[in-house]
């Protein structure tokens, strides 16, 4: 059975060994996990992972460090993302996340049903922050991957992309993903419910996107997403 997982980055950090847990974090272990005294968690935080001892004091939750698990380098693995409707795009941040995803760039695109605007986006980008957090956990991933803001796809280019670029097209690519030899870092640009608009498609060949195949079936957005998320993943980590 694997042990418990937290993330670090809101907690108190009291001496080398010592940690003092963040409130949410404690309620999640003692009143949901049921954790006792002395049973170990995991703990995750950026680029490391510890294993800890709980200990009950003065009503406080504390990790005594007992072990450092070696992290393997990190790869770059950039997710270009259609908005959809909330439960379809929040499943999709979930899922990539879990498949190795380290950055994630929402799109705006002309089938983008969702306009998120004005006082709205502060608020959604926090809830997708928390969405990543806990997928991480989940996935026992080491690092929460790096949010940018909405952005059209006209702005990809500005963005600071790896060399090795694919985007998914339906009826247009013409290589399967799975025969790609990425090294390094790579992006993945997957398009909302409706795929891109034609513009769009001509857009992102221009900024250097490969045309591919995600295999014969026709996905539904986050389903896509996944998919060329942990196959791009896996291309990276056979090097």
């Amino acid at each position: 059975m694997s042990l418990p997982r937290i993330r670090l980055e809101g907690s108190l950090r009291i001496d080398s060994k010592t940690w003092l847990i963040e409130p949410s974090e404690a309620h999640h272990l003692l009143n949901v996990r049921r954790c006792k005294n002395g049973q170990k968690v995991e703990a995750l935080m950026e680029g490391r992972l510890l294993i800890l001892r709980l200990k009950i004091e003065e009503g406080k939750l504390l990790g005594y460090v007992e072990e450092e698990i070696k992290t393997s380098p990190k790869r770059e693995l950039w997710v270009l993302l259609g908005l959809t409707k909330t439960e379809a795009f929040e499943l999709a941040l979930r899922q990539v996340t879990e498949c190795g995803a380290t950055a994630i760039v929402p799109l705006r695109c002309e089938r983008s049903v969702v306009k998120i605007e004005g006082s709205r986006v502060e608020a959604k980008m926090r809830r997708w922050k928390l969405i990543l957090s806990e997928a991480t956990k989940q996935a026992r991933a080491f690092s929460i991957p790096e949010l940018f803001p909405v952005i059209k796809v006209k702005d990809i280019d500005a963005l600071s992309l790896p060399a090795f670029k694919y985007g998914a097209f339906l009826g247009r690519g013409s290589i399967d993903l799975l025969d790609c030899a990425p090294k390094d870092k790579a992006a993945i640009a997957i398009g909302p419910e409706g795929d891109w608009s034609e513009a769009e498609m001509q857009m992102l060949e221009d900024f250097g996107f490969k045309p591919v195949r995600l295999g014969a079936r026709i996905m539904r957005s986050p389903t896509a997403a996944a998919v060329g998320t942990a196959i791009l993943s896996m291309l990276l980590e056979k090097e």
